[in-house]
């Protein structure tokens, strides 16, 4: 599983006028969490990982309905756990 999708229950429109119905997550990469580490806070360092892994941009990100970004989040945790045994 290289890559997650999500569909969003609440559709956004980005910064290019562009209507995004799912975004496409795909699996982070230890680099990926260092460059989130270049953040202030731990909430920009999520919404630069979410925007690194997605293709969007932090202020995109910030667009998001709280129940997509829940999905989100809890697709980023079982990302963490790795593959079942």
């Amino acid at each position: 599983m290289s890559e997650i999708i999500i569909s969003l229950d609440y559709p956004i429109t980005d910064g290019e006028g562009k209507t995004i119905t799912e975004l496409h997550l795909r699996r982070a990469k230890a680099k990926d969490l260092r460059a989130a580490q270049s953040q202030k806070n731990e909430a920009d360092q999520e919404f630069f990982l979410v925007a690194r892994l997605t293709g969007l941009v932090m202020e995109d990100v910030g667009e998001l309905d709280v129940a997509d970004y829940q999905k989100v989040q809890l697709a980023l945790k079982e990302m963490q756990k790795g593959k079942s045994k």
